[in-house]
């Protein structure tokens, strides 16, 4: 839902351009218009079976350093429509609203990749159950994200390194309060490595993936109607790695049309951590079942095909 991210031109188009603006009358005010770029908008939402009209604007604003680096500042109105088996209970739902403010900074040079994010989103009139349908809810979300990729330091190896935080609430569906949803978890990390070997025409892919646990309510209702926690908690921290290998070939290699085939192999889990997601209580609450993948690890092996268009990255890529 973020706003788009301003364009980055290349650092050759840049140079030129700066080059162009120190050669007029006034060189400071031109190379900062060379340097500084803003977008702005403003989208109309028309929902026939609400039957309301909302204006959602959106601006966006980017400065490039001469040394490659980036800063970029968002902000963003977004409305969406509440799910449609909410309208049965309360045919006069209205939109619900987000409203998101972004600060980024990313550097590209020599093959290498940095981008830091800051954001902050406000969340109002969201779809509430208790003690009846209406959009009484409200939340916030705020965090950090970070990435690094590197293609240069190791030859014939690319890796990047993702880290997010994450602060959310939200008053919402049948949450007594405002709380964290299910589905978030503060810290998250990930690690992915690409390594070819051009002889071979082979990649060996691994990823891993590590996160705090996620909240799980068992969340119950008063005879009055409003709810309280009958029970609740956090999963154990997530943690998995996954292996893959591509074997590169062209099984037609003199038709017109060149093919580019691989044969891929991979496992998932591949030390078989037990991961659970949250649990399913019973009526009464007093039994709980662990919410799990189907299985502890997964294997795969397949053959890729591509005619006249190389997708072969996409075929590498599919298991990180």
């Amino acid at each position: 839902m973020s706003g788009k991210q301003a364009k980055i031109l290349s650092e050759q188009h840049i140079e030129d351009l700066l080059f162009f603006a120190q050669n007029t009358r006034q060189p400071d005010r031109n190379r900062a218009i060379v340097l500084l770029s803003m977008k702005a908008g403003l989208r109309a939402e028309y929902s026939s079976q609400m039957k309301e009209f909302r204006l959602a604007p959106r601006i966006s604003l980017a400065y490039r350093f001469h040394g490659g680096g980036q800063i970029n500042m968002a902000y963003g109105v977004f409305y969406q429509k509440p799910e449609d088996i909410y309208f049965i209970r309360k045919p006069d739902l209205h939109f619900t609203q987000a409203s998101h403010y972004i600060l980024n900074y990313q550097k590209k040079a020599g093959n290498r990749l940095f981008r830091v994010e800051a954001y902050y989103k406000l969340y109002k009139d969201l779809v509430t159950t208790v003690p009846t349908v209406g959009n009484g809810g409200s939340g916030y979300a705020r965090g950090v994200e970070l990435f690094w990729r590197d293609k240069k330091t190791f030859k014939d190896l690319d890796y990047w390194i993702t880290y997010t935080y994450l602060d959310t609430k939200r008053k919402y569906l049948d949450f007594p309060d405002q709380m964290r949803p299910s589905f978030s978890t503060p810290h998250s990390f990930s690690l992915a490595v690409k390594k070819f070997f051009p002889s071979l025409n082979l990649s060996a892919n691994m990823s891993y993936a590590l996160a705090t646990g996620r909240p799980y309510y068992d969340i119950r209702s008063e005879s009055t109607g409003k709810t309280f926690l009958g029970d609740h908690g956090t999963t154990n921290t997530y943690n998995t790695m996954n292996l893959s290998f591509a074997y590169l070939f062209s099984m037609f290699p003199h038709w017109k049309n060149k093919d580019f085939s691989g044969i891929g192999f991979g496992m998932n889990n591949i030390f078989g951590t037990r991961e659970v997601f949250g649990y399913n209580y019973s009526q009464n609450g007093d039994n709980r079942m662990p919410v799990t993948p189907p299985a502890v690890r997964s294997f795969y092996i397949g053959l890729f095909m591509s005619f006249g268009i190389n997708r072969s990255d996409d075929f590498i890529n599919q298991n990180l």
